[in-house]
């Protein structure tokens, strides 16, 4: 019977998370943890493709060019997109790209992406970027440090350094 329970907690626990990913959401690097970059959406198809428009543009300026944010992908919840710039990380309306907020990055250069974690019965959710040498915690809806976390909302970490965005 233990051993029933153990493999049946396992099997609930290991659920993929795209089931609980609302279709217009994107919220991980490669949206789902299995890494299958792909959203069930489907406005746009083959036969209007060749119709699409610009709905807006956000003009990325990180300080130190271009390649900085090479392979930069934002993260979607619930119709706000959170993004790295190198020295900022911010938080656009998805339909219009108003800025929403901006956080000044010190210390590091977040640069792929930012990971969203939506909180738990007892905690907020939050916005986490890596520095390369830290996790930085964010309130998503204003972009302040969430002071709980670690040393007043950051937490660095010794060893090789990790640029990429972390997984939770």
């Amino acid at each position: 019977m233990r051993n029933l329970l153990t493999l049946a907690l396992a099997a609930l626990l290991a659920a993929p998370v795209a089931a609980e990913t609302p279709a217009g959401d994107w919220p991980l690097y490669a949206r789902d943890n299995s890494g299958q970059r792909y959203v069930p959406l489907d406005q746009i198809n083959r036969d209007n493709v060749d119709q699409l428009q610009r709905a807006w543009q956000f003009r990325l300026r990180p300080e130190g060019g271009g390649l900085i944010l090479a392979g930069t992908v934002p993260v979607v919840i619930g119709g706000t997109m959170y993004l790295p710039l190198g020295n900022a990380v911010v938080a656009l309306e998805a339909h219009t790209g108003r800025e929403l907020w901006r956080h000044a990055v010190v210390g590091g250069t977040p640069r792929r992406a930012v990971t969203f974690w939506p909180g738990n019965r007892r905690q907020r959710p939050r916005l986490f970027y890596s520095t390369g040498t830290g996790l930085v915690a964010l309130d998503p809806r204003t972009g302040n440090l969430v002071r709980g976390f670690g040393d007043n909302g950051r937490m660095e970490f010794g060893g090789t350094p990790y640029g990429y965005p972390p997984s939770i």
